[in-house]
């Protein structure tokens, strides 16, 4: 049953003095809000891009035979979203950007084939860019489900998309909320196209006379926390940037008359005791635009068939715009239990927060000091992602931590070890691979005696890691410069990097 909002929950002025004091901790503690200076350096960039976008689309225009006047009036589109969209980018934050061209003909468009052209043509102009050093870092990824540039851009990280659309200008004031912006375009272009939309349906979707400052301060919370406690990254099938905003959106609607410090509390209560069969959505899921689309929209009912699988996973994080998504579809049954355990630790935890208290142990300090896999386990398995040069290593790492929910689910054969895969990557020294990312996933043994059915007592961990690094070698190309390796250890075997942070951690402690 779908929950309704709680009116009766009201912020009072005490809460107003604790939102003040959680602001200072994820100012002071974990410099969380950048500087005018570097949001100014921000807009600048995003001006820059804008004219590259532009002149990308007169020579698109130019190239099939269009007049100078055509060129010029066709515009482009530069659109940001995430985070930066969301109003909570951080000091070395990336911003996420939609690069948008009208289609040369809109009578028979097909946006896959001037998609592909907008691609290439925006790499030309940033190549240009990076001839006069605004530009220090290139990478095009025109093979991912959503292709991506990425770039670093004044030191600033910037992940490009780009889609070409059926109309014939694009300008500052287009509006992507209309769902006809989607017709007739191809599935890239309908990914690429929703990362702004999906981030414009979320404040769309906040109560009416909502604080947003408290929208925006609990979600920089809960990402931080998230962080910390190693269980964000969707690549890896945990919720990502999109699914960690609609979370909090949600809370935000079920509380719509309380501060931040009221939804954080809140938001590990909600979740930790949520039916995950029924799907977190903070919007009505809309089925029929008035023509076809090319992503099928999620739907309860289809998923109906899969429950009755043992190895389906209900985790439904929906997204707001049109088609509407699961975001979480890659989550597994360990990651699931990882993540329902560190809401319900939480809850319990920020309930005993109490400002007031100065020798109260229990903080907003504390509540992101970060995950304790280190105390809690003794075993672990150690997965090392490496390559000779930062070139290679980008597009390895990438690609070995999207393959890692598979190796997290073939650990779900064995119910005598209680998985922790924890998504920080560590910088461990390697005397071959200069570039390298170090990921620990804890191992606990469970005795065979208190679980029902009786599992066979022997676990063979070695099969699915093997078939696991067999898979990935096969679509290994650059054999002699990148490389992976997974190790089984035990805590007095850990790096001497590893040892020196649960040190440090444990001085800091005491």
């Amino acid at each position: 049953m779908e929950q309704q909002p709680n009116l009766t929950l009201v912020s009072t002025p005490e809460d107003d003095i604790e939102v003040k004091y959680i602001t200072e901790v994820l100012k002071n503690d974990y410099n969380l809000f950048e500087t005018k200076e570097e949001g100014k350096k921000r807009e600048e960039v995003l001006v820059s891009l804008k004219k590259c976008v532009t002149e990308a689309v007169k020579n698109i225009y130019k190239a099939k035979g269009k007049t100078d006047e055509e060129a010029k009036s066709a515009g482009g589109g530069v659109f940001s979203f995430g985070s930066y969209r969301l109003g909570i980018v951080g000091p070395g934050d990336d911003i996420d950007v939609l690069c948008i061209a009208p289609a040369t003909d809109t009578r028979e468009s097909n946006t896959e084939c001037e998609r592909k052209e907008l691609f290439n043509e925006m790499e030309k102009q940033l190549e240009k860019l990076r001839g006069e050093k605004e530009i220090t870092q290139i990478l095009p990824i025109p093979e991912a489900k959503v292709p991506i540039i990425k770039i670093v851009y004044k030191n600033i990280p910037i992940d490009i998309l780009v889609a070409s659309v059926s109309f014939k200008s694009i300008d500052e004031n287009f509006n992507l909320e209309d769902d006809n912006v989607l017709k007739n375009c191809c599935e890239k272009c309908i990914l690429s196209l929703n990362g702004c939309r999906v981030t414009n349906s979320i404040f769309k979707s906040l109560p009416k006379d909502f604080k947003i400052e408290d929208f925006k301060l609990a979600l920089r919370a809960i990402k931080l926390w998230a962080k910390k406690r190693g269980i964000y990254s969707n690549a890896m099938g945990y919720p990502g940037g999109v699914a960690w905003a609609i979370l909090v959106a949600k809370v935000c609607q079920l509380y719509p008359k309380c501060r931040a410090n009221i939804l954080i509390r809140k938001f590990f209560e909600v979740y930790g005791g949520w039916d995950w069969k029924n799907p977190v959505q903070i919007n009505e899921i809309k089925e029929d635009v008035g023509f076809t689309c090319p992503i099928q929209v999620w739907k309860k009912e289809k998923e109906k068939e899969k429950d009755k699988d043992i190895n389906h996973c209900p985790f439904y994080i929906i997204t707001p715009a049109f088609p509407a998504q699961n975001t979480n579809a890659g989550t597994n049954q360990i990651l699931k239990r990882v993540m329902i355990e560190e809401f319900n630790k939480f809850k319990d935890y920020s309930a005993k927060i109490d400002i007031n208290n100065k020798n109260n142990e229990y903080t907003w300090k504390g509540l992101f000091q970060g995950n304790d896999l280190f105390d809690d386990y003794k075993y672990f398995l150690q997965i090392d992602i490496l390559a000779t040069n930062k070139s290679d290593f980008k597009p390895w790492d990438g690609f070995v931590e999207s393959q890692l929910r598979k190796l997290i689910f073939s650990f779900n054969e064995f119910p005598q070890i209680k998985f922790r895969p924890f998504s920080i990557g560590y910088e461990i020294k390697d005397p071959v691979f200069p570039c390298s990312k170090t990921y620990f996933y804890g191992i606990k043994f469970v005795d065979p005696e208190t679980l029902e059915p009786k599992p066979n007592k022997v676990i063979n961990l070695r099969e699915p890691i093997k078939k696991f690094v067999s898979d990935l070698d096969k679509k290994r190309t650059k054999k002699t410069e990148t490389n992976m390796r997974i190790n089984f250890r035990e805590m007095k075997d850990l790096p001497i990097e590893i040892l020196k942070i649960i040190k440090d951690e444990n001085d800091k402690r005491s």
